[in-house]
């Protein structure tokens, strides 16, 4: 992505934002851009921030922050837009048409291929897409849910699960035993 907008949900709102962005949910959190957004009523119809441009790179998560000093921005929901200009996007495809473009599934891996090794002789310089058919978008649709675009829930720690058992286990043994052998020795006296 190299530009984001936020979508205001209500009519006369400005707000102080910071985008921030990491790559892995471990990563720290660094900041890629920070600005004024708006979303005003004016005699000539609605007038809203444009786009702010962050740096080109891979990121996965985002988070925004909206200074709380300017109001906030309303009760509603905003919506995040994002986008980049491609150089080129060649897709392969493999049989007859119509063909769908799916993107948004946290659980995709990357499918990326270079063009240079899909091409005779590995030249992509000499690449010419004039000559190929044009992609003609839809309107998008929501195909397979929201719960693909969150992250799975972690993994339950068995092993940890099983180690704790196992300490419980014996610390309840060494209990009975110290139980029993104090029995033993009172009855003993």
């Amino acid at each position: 992505m190299d530009r984001l907008e936020l979508l205001l949900p209500d009519i006369n709102t400005v707000a102080e934002v910071e985008f921030f962005a990491r790559r892995e949910p471990r990563d720290a959190w660094l900041s890629v851009a920070r600005g004024a957004v708006y979303r005003l009523r004016s005699e000539n119809g609605e007038l809203t921030s444009s786009a702010m441009s962050v740096p080109a790179k891979t990121r996965r998560w985002w988070r925004v922050r909206v200074n709380p000093r300017g109001g906030g921005i309303g009760p509603g929901m905003p919506r995040l837009r994002a986008g980049w200009l491609a150089d080129q996007v060649v897709f392969v495809t493999r049989g007859a048409g119509p063909f769908e473009l799916v993107y948004g599934s946290f659980a995709a891996p990357a499918a990326d291929v270079a063009l240079a090794s899909l091409l005779p002789a590995g030249n992509a310089s000499s690449f010419d897409a004039a000559g190929l058919p044009a992609a003609q978008p839809d309107e998008p649709r929501e195909s397979g849910g929201r719960e693909l675009l969150e992250a799975p829930p972690p993994e339950r720690p068995w092993r940890v699960w099983v180690l704790w058992g196992a300490l419980l286990a014996g610390v309840a043994m060494l209990g009975a035993l110290a139980w029993s052998l104090a029995r033993q020795m009172r009855d003993a006296s």
